[in-house]
């Protein structure tokens, strides 16, 4: 079987006493090469460059009624992480559904779910690109104390 011809073989082949052989020259230069190859490539950076998105901040206001529910669509650009957060919700002691998902247009498919959300509840999701995402806020049991619930949902996605 043959040996690759890329990586040098290392051998003595100088006679006893030669202070210098052939195999172990080559075998420097070949470890000088990959050195200057190695440097000339670390220039302190991955060499990969990832534009920053954009960010966008979206508002949307609803009112769930009872055993109602209320979807909302957007579009994500590219990828990143896309956060919706409850921002005002009337009466303060309410307690509704809410989730994230993907929008297909007319039904939001929940991917994240949480149904007890209340005033800063936090829904987080990554996204590996563009995509239409949605929030859905509801009233998943049927047990609102009031037969109607205000809202502002922020939603900021890139």
């Amino acid at each position: 079987m043959r040996r690759s011809s890329v990586v040098p073989r290392i051998t003595r082949t100088a006679r006893r006493g030669s202070a210098r052989s052939t195999g172990w020259r080559v075998s420097r230069a070949a470890l000088l090469a990959l050195a200057l190859v190695g440097a000339a490539c670390d220039n302190g950076e991955d060499g990969i460059t990832v534009p920053t998105p954009t960010l966008v901040t979206e508002e949307f206001t609803g009112t769930v009624t009872l055993n109602g529910a209320v979807s909302h669509g957007f579009n994500v650009s590219s990828s990143g992480t896309t956060v919706a957060e409850i921002t005002a919700i009337d009466p303060a002691e309410s307690f509704i559904g809410f989730q994230m998902g993907t929008w297909s247009g007319v039904v939001c498919t929940a991917v994240l779910s949480n149904d007890a959300g209340t005033l800063a509840s936090v829904l987080s999701a990554q996204t590996q690109s563009a995509a239409s995402l949605c929030v859905r806020l509801d009233d998943p049991n049927g047990t609102l104390t009031d037969k109607t619930v205000s809202y502002t949902v922020k939603v900021v996605h890139p």
